[in-house]
């Protein structure tokens, strides 16, 4: 503890794993996931997972949501069920996905925003848990999740899936969240998350292709040239800070559209801003990329 979910590490095992297919670099992921999946860092109600765990069983999280976060979960789940499907996974994609679709959308540009807080009304997690008398009468809920009235967080109920609940009782528990006031949410659109997000979709749409992310990420993609390529490459609100991860998220997006679609705009555009980046962040006299714009 604190327990923070490293998903490029274990996008590193799935490559050993498809190059030299030893079992325990994919067991390791799995293990991951699964935990993740079902206990308190992972939203079992709306989707998306907090930003980290303060304890060491992934059950008790600092409640704060972040796309970076949830973009790569998507990914490495998509990976992962690209190897071995799974359809409790699935649905953690689904939902996921359709959480940062509709939650995470800014009304300015119609892009994703940056994160949530994890307090609302001045208390963290407030908005997410639940006490034993508000959801004690949920008929068969024991079923899917672990309740007790002592709670498992300073006399509150942070969800535990025991197994995958059903829509009536995801439904009941959303009612009571609803009353509630929602977090405070950032909607700041960072250019490198966006691309992030766009290349999370493709990897869903190669394992769930007919729920159409492909036709969601090109979408997304044009909103982006619309702000971005149409007059200058920037980060967030100034148009005078650029970083090196903005053009490296920008180009692979740009490529995993290109894997998808064998449309050869995207494979010229991002064979031109790999050049550009060269020029603006290479320093030739020390052989490295520096983070920000030369």
């Amino acid at each position: 503890a604190p327990k923070f979910p490293n998903f490029n590490l274990y996008d590193t095992l799935i490559y050993f794993y498809n190059n030299n297919k030893k079992e325990e670099y994919l067991s390791y992921t799995k293990s991951l996931l699964e935990n993740i999946c079902s206990k308190g860092i992972y939203d079992h109600i709306e989707g998306g997972i907090c930003r980290y765990t303060v304890d060491e069983n992934w059950m008790i999280p600092h409640f704060e949501k972040m796309l970076y976060d949830n973009a790569q979960f998507v990914s490495l789940l998509s990976s992962y069920c690209l190897i071995n499907s799974n359809g409790y996974f699935l649905k953690k994609i689904i939902q996921t996905i359709e959480f940062l679709n509709e939650q995470f959308k800014n009304e300015k540009f119609n892009l994703l925003g940056s994160a949530f807080d994890a307090d609302s009304d001045g208390k963290e997690g407030k908005y997410y848990v639940f006490s034993f008398d508000e959801i004690k009468n949920i008929e068969n809920i024991k079923e899917y999740f672990e309740i007790k009235p002592e709670g498992n967080w300073e006399g509150k109920i942070i969800l535990e899936e025991k197994k995958l609940p059903t829509n009536e009782i995801i439904n009941k528990l959303l009612e009571i969240r609803n009353k509630r006031n929602k977090p405070f949410f950032d909607d700041k659109t960072q250019l490198d998350l966006n691309c992030l997000w766009i290349s999370a979709l493709i990897a869903a749409n190669e394992i769930i292709p007919a729920k159409g992310y492909l036709k969601l990420a090109e979408e997304f993609f044009l909103l982006i040239d619309k702000r971005y390529l149409k007059s200058k490459i920037y980060h967030s609100y100034s148009k005078d800070i650029v970083f090196i991860e903005d053009y490296a998220f920008l180009i692979n997006a740009l490529n995993d559209l290109y894997d998808n679609t064998l449309n050869f705009k995207y494979k010229d555009l991002a064979s031109k801003l790999a050049k550009e980046a060269i020029t603006k962040f290479y320093i030739k006299n020390k052989n490295i990329f520096q983070k920000n714009q030369i």
